[in-house]
């Protein structure tokens, strides 16, 4: 089928470009070994605790570091990362609100809505909040109170062997 001019042809294209793309691979693949190493070597100088490590011992640590940075398939960008930390505005920056509760409102009222939050002169949330609160702890209060009476009366019927 094929004649052994064209596998021949064939055969020294494939060698041509292995011959060709090999050292591209090699390059990349050494240049971002040196790249993990420098930036090993930024981030381990950039820490003044190693600045009393001789150098034998560094490079040993930056070759030990890069091989297990290699294996987990770090990059050099991995390795600077550095998070940014949020500034958060001070509290003198931060507007706050005027007393926002007026005068027919009482002063209770008022502290109550403001320390969960509610703002304005609107009393309903802030007692509709109260009202049901208090309503939830009666009910939980009578639910206690029912549990008792039953207790007591499954207790009182009970034979004395039991």
């Amino acid at each position: 089928m094929y004649s052994s001019h064209s596998r021949i042809f064939s055969g020294l294209i494939l060698l041509a470009a292995t011959i060709f793309l090999v050292p591209l691979f090699v390059h990349a693949q050494t240049s971002s070994e040196d790249d993990l190493h420098v930036a090993i070597w930024s981030s381990l100088l950039s820490d003044p605790r190693t600045a009393h490590i001789p150098p034998s011992q560094m490079q040993a640590l930056v070759d030990s570091l890069a091989n297990e940075a290699q294996k987990q398939n770090l990059s050099p960008a991995d390795i600077l990362y550095r998070p940014e930390r949020q500034q958060f505005a001070a509290a003198s920056t931060v507007p706050l609100p005027e007393n926002t509760c007026d005068s027919s409102m009482l002063p209770a009222l008022c502290a109550f809505g403001t320390a969960f939050g509610f703002a304005g002169s609107d009393p309903s949330t802030p007692v509709a909040l109260l009202a049901t609160s208090t309503l939830l702890i009666l009910i939980i209060k009578r639910m206690i109170k029912m549990h008792d009476e039953h207790a007591a009366k499954i207790a009182a019927t009970a034979p004395p062997w039991s």
